[in-house]
């Protein structure tokens, strides 16, 4: 599977079709300060992860709906459909997942505005075929973090059942719907120039805004983070404590992560060609518990 041809319309859908689920996930007012394994530093990673997904989750699918309209494939149009009622779950639950951060001082609010305005900018100023190829390069690497939280299930041995049970389930859906907004783009017309463009020109914002807004706005005028709660804050385990732990688990996925990033600007790449299979139907058959919506 791992080198088959690329498919515009792909024969694994049979098998894995998009599935759109009403997530029991939460509640989540008892998360620890530092949940991730209890690392301070890969907390706060997640967390602003987390933070920033309601809103990007959004864009996805309003990229994808802008140019529904020229798509004529039965099967693409359903599984647009399906792509937008996952994205919309998911932005609902990490919403209730952040407003939990709130008690660890995390200002939620900028963060959703900054989201918000950075994709806007990118709606409103440059062409629906580049905000697509976004979203096709932002899923590829969700697919990619997707694929990572289920290949290395010892780093969320310490993780409450709470946050493992959104990560997992937000995880397994991004692989289900990976090739979604890949396929809607090149069913327009996107072909490879379009794919690396997009995806070059979103790390370039990025990088821009991060310069010359995100961080000043975060470290001089303490937008991004509120002032530090009073008292005693808990003790965070050392990476050293973690890599013990796993020994090697950290550089191998470090190397997969890198390689997975590298297939993407490909000629011919396409996201079904790394195979995910097996790791949605596992995960399926453990959460008989997650119907349908």
């Amino acid at each position: 599977m791992e080198n088959q041809t690329p498919n515009k319309y792909l024969t694994l859908r049979s098998e894995m079709d998009i599935v759109s689920r009403k997530p029991p996930v939460g509640p989540f007012d008892t998360l620890p300060e530092y949940w991730s394994d209890g690392h301070k530093g890969l907390t706060i990673a997640q967390n602003i992860f987390s933070l920033v997904i309601p809103e990007g989750e959004m864009f996805f699918v309003r990229s994808v709906m802008r140019v529904k309209h020229k798509i004529k494939d039965p099967q693409l149009l359903e599984d647009i459909t399906n792509f937008a009622k996952q994205e919309a779950y998911h932005a609902k639950a990490h919403q209730q997942f952040n407003n939990a951060l709130r008690q660890y001082g995390y200002n939620v609010d900028a963060y959703a505005q900054g989201t918000k305005g950075l994709f806007h900018f990118i709606e409103k100023f440059l062409p629906a075929k580049f905000g697509l190829g976004v979203t096709a390069f932002l899923e590829h690497l969700t697919a990619m973090g997707a694929e990572s939280a289920h290949r290395y299930p010892q780093l969320q041995e310490n993780w409450p059942k709470e946050a493992r049970e959104i990560w997992d389930w937000h995880a397994i859906e991004e692989m289900e719907h990976k090739s979604v907004a890949f396929d809607v783009l090149s069913e327009i017309g996107g072909g490879y120039f379009t794919r690396l463009f997009s995806a070059i020109g979103f790390m370039t914002i990025v990088t821009l805004a991060a310069l010359f807004w995100i961080m000043p706005v975060a470290f001089y005028k303490n937008r991004f983070t509120k002032e530090a709660r009073p008292g005693r804050t808990p003790s965070s385990v050392t990476f050293k404590d973690i890599s013990r732990r796993h020994p090697g688990v950290f550089r191998e996925m470090n190397q997969f992560m890198w390689q997975y990033l590298k297939d993407y600007f490909k000629p011919g790449f396409h996201p079904w060609q790394k195979d995910h299979s097996a790791y949605i139907k596992n995960w399926r058959a453990q959460n008989p518990q997650w119907s349908n919506s």
